[in-house]
């Protein structure tokens, strides 16, 4: 007869063999030590690539810096030497018609020896001004030939150079004249005409107070020619000082065009600009056609220029990463360059795809690197291992067999590695199971029998873990063997017992049923006592009402007492008010009586003419005397009053006082019967619950009858199936227990 097998291992999940798992981890661990070397080696090379782009870009700014300060130099030499070729008047004081100063000495050379010339002077001659109508010394004869050569001579050799010119403080090259400020232009020159500016025109411009106020070179904003409008220029505003006296300035009015030579361009970078702006952000050069003549807010967005005019403040090169007015981020690099009073910044700005276009690819391509780099590990690695690993199938299909139940079974395997040395065990593990398999099968064939007495002393079949095995067959049969004994025993004292029980069941059964009586009449009496006190608490409710209603009307009689206090108060008030005025009609009386008093001795005086005036007179004081005698009834009459209603006001307070004293003993009163209202309530349910308790201990009483009668009966019904226990026990060949 088979029996079920409940020994039901686990169901495992996936069903990658081991080699596929090896090779996929260590495919995986490849491909992160890959993963991470490819990103150290990119985050290394994008470091040091971008540091040889700011590099790069730097450079490039700073020779952008270089060719603007070369361009600005020249203009500035082109000056100096305007400025040294007039500084020889500047000692000469000849008047008009006087003869010419030469401030230099002709030599001639006698081996290393110089021997001074004689040179005959001049006679005296009257020079007339080329730039204003009247005559001049020579020697400002001759400044006016120095300035005009000097400015055609530089239009000439300098294309970019569109206008230049002297202008100067009035009086400080002929005396009494105000307006010297000669000035040639790129047009001018081929019609030979010279423009002389009136000191009104440029004494208030802004390059020409700079200029005076610092003494040094200054450039405007970039500007128009409204000679030619396709022409965008600066002028570079150089001041004329001798001795620290302030003479005037030369103007030289500079072709943007200048600038183009800045121009970069890299065929890596497409997004390349390159640009030159003053410290206000107006574009100087500017790679970009479109932008020419314009601000820096034409290019980038508010937040941008704001952070770039922020840095510009600390006067030192500097780049970041901007968004254009197109939404694009743009990194930029600024360098400054300084030149006199003003600063101007070389920018270069490249797109942000661009800057990170080297970094992209590196990425792209250390990204292809490891991943084939990782295909690659997990192809090798999936070969070797399956090949080596190939064995463990066939000793794997071994165990399969085994755990089936069939350990008739052969392991070949020849090689004295890990392999081998498993083939080995799962050998030795499979004769060991056999043997103990044998064993087991006898030991419990005489078990199921019926015969617990084998013999389980002998261990040496059961090694190591295999030994529970045996100690549990051991603890079972001797389990079996004492469970038998005491089953036989239990059986004999059940037998034994269950005839007590049922004597006992009968007599239980009888006083089960006395008790019920009893209870029944004890049901009765609660039933009434609960009767008599429901009656008790519906009274106290009562008197407890009839209190509540006694202390409301002592409430109401406190209120009209106050508000008789109050209105006998204000009586008093009154009353008091009554006093006064009476107090006034009496002043009145007597000022009445004395004024009369004045009229008759006035009326004596006058003697017959004054009789009819003296009855008045006497007639007044009568009136008087009267109303102050009223005045003193009424006043009497007002403070008897007065007592009169302190007095009430007395009386009324202590009704008051013993009123407040009543509704105090009311309320008590109340609260004692609210108590025993209370308590009335609780005895009630008290003998409410008392009652439904002698109820249920009726009920179990009669319910302990009927068990008692079943429990007669079960009682036989045990004896006889102990009776049947024996004899099966007695089968059974135990163990003799020891003493």
């Amino acid at each position: 007869m088979k029996t079920k097998d409940t020994t039901h291992l686990p169901k495992k999940k996936g069903n990658m063999s081991l080699s596929q798992r090896l090779s996929l981890m260590l495919g995986i661990l490849g491909f992160f030590i890959i993963l991470i070397l490819s990103y150290a080696i990119v985050d290394m090379g994008s470091q040091s690539t971008k540091k040889n782009l700011d590099k790069n870009m730097d450079d490039m700014l700073s020779l952008t810096g270089a060719k603007t300060s070369d361009i600005l130099g020249e203009i500035t030499t082109l000056s100096g030497n305007m400025k040294e070729a007039i500084s020889f008047v500047w000692d000469q004081n000849d008047a008009i018609g006087g003869v010419p100063g030469n401030p230099w000495t002709i030599v001639s050379k006698d081996g290393d020896n110089l021997i001074p010339q004689t040179i005959s002077p001049m006679s005296g001659t009257t020079f007339r001004s080329r730039i204003i109508d009247r005559a001049v010394p020579a020697s400002r004869y001759n400044l006016e030939v120095v300035m005009m050569d000097t400015m055609y001579a530089t239009i000439q050799s300098n294309p970019h150079v569109t206008g230049i010119g002297y202008f100067f403080e009035p009086n400080k090259v002929i005396d009494g004249v105000t307006d010297f400020a000669p000035y040639m232009t790129f047009q001018s020159v081929k019609s030979r005409n010279i423009i002389n500016y009136p000191y009104s025109y440029y004494k208030d411009k802004d390059y020409y107070t700079t200029a005076k106020e610092t003494l040094k070179p200054t450039i405007t904003s970039a500007y128009t020619l409204d000679e030619d409008p396709s022409k965008t220029v600066i002028t570079i505003c150089d001041p004329i000082v001798d001795k620290n006296d302030f003479k005037g300035v030369i103007t030289i009015e500079l072709d943007l065009a200048a600038f183009d030579v800045l121009k970069h361009a890299d065929s890596r970078f497409p997004s390349l600009f390159t640009s030159v702006m003053d410290d206000s952000g107006n574009f100087m050069f500017v790679s970009n056609e479109a932008l020419k003549g314009k601000n820096l807010s034409a290019a980038v967005d508010k937040d941008g220029v704001q952070k770039i005019q922020e840095k510009m403040k600390e006067g030192k090169s500097f780049h970041m990463e901007i968004t254009n007015t197109s939404g694009v981020k743009r990194r930029v690099y600024l360098a400054p360059t300084a030149f006199g009073n003003t600063t101007w910044w070389s920018l270069m700005s490249i797109a942000s795809s661009d800057y990170q276009a080297v970094t992209n690819r590196l990425i792209t391509t250390a990204s292809l690197i490891g991943l084939l780099g990782t295909l690659l590990l997990i192809v090798c690695t999936y070969f070797l291992v399956k090949k080596n690993l190939d064995p463990l199938k066939k000793i794997a299909g071994v165990g399969d067999k085994v755990a089936d139940g069939n350990l008739n079974v052969e392991v070949k395997y020849n090689k004295q590695d890990e392999i081998g040395h498993l083939a080995d065990s799962f050998k030795k593990v499979t004769f060991r199971i056999k043997e103990i398999i044998s064993d087991l099968n006898e030991k419990l064939a005489s078990i199921a029998g019926g015969d617990f007495r084998v013999d389980l002393s002998d261990e040496t079949k059961y090694p190591g873990d295999y030994k529970p095995l045996l100690l549990a067959l051991r603890d079972i049969t001797t389990d079996l063997s004492n469970t038998m004994t005491e089953i036989k025993n239990s059986a004999e004292e059940v037998n034994g017992g269950a005839e007590q029980v049922s004597s006992s069941a009968q007599a239980l059964s009888q006083g089960a049923t006395e008790q019920a009586s009893s209870i029944q009449e004890l049901g009765a009496t609660m039933n009434d006592i609960s009767a008599k006190i429901k009656s008790t608490a519906d009274q106290s409710v009562e008197a407890n009402q009839l209190s509540m209603a006694a202390g409301h009307a002592v409430e109401t009689s406190n209120q009209k007492m106050r508000e008789m206090s109050t209105a006998m108060q204000e009586i008093t008030d009154k009353s008091n008010e009554i006093s006064k005025i009476i107090k006034t009609i009496d002043d009145i009386a007597f000022q009445t009586n004395i004024l009369s008093l004045n009229a008759a001795i006035e009326a004596a005086r006058a003697g017959e003419a004054g009789k009819g005036f003296a009855v008045v007179a006497d007639e007044v004081g009568n009136l008087a005397q009267k109303s102050a005698k009223a005045a003193q009834n009424t006043s009497n009459l007002i403070e008897e009053t007065i007592n009169a209603v302190e007095r009430g006001a007395k009386i009324s307070r202590e009704t008051a006082d013993s009123m407040e004293e009543v509704k105090v003993k009311t309320k008590s009163i109340s609260d004692i019967i609210e108590k025993i209202t209370k308590a009335s309530e609780e005895e009630a349910e008290g003998i409410r619950q008392l009652t439904v308790g002698a109820d249920q201990i009726s009920s179990v009483v009669q319910t302990n009858s009927a068990t008692a009668e079943e429990s007669a009966a079960a009682s036989e019904e045990l004896s006889g199936q102990a009776n049947i226990m024996n004899e099966l026990v007695s089968k059974f060949q135990v163990i003799e227990r020891e003493d």
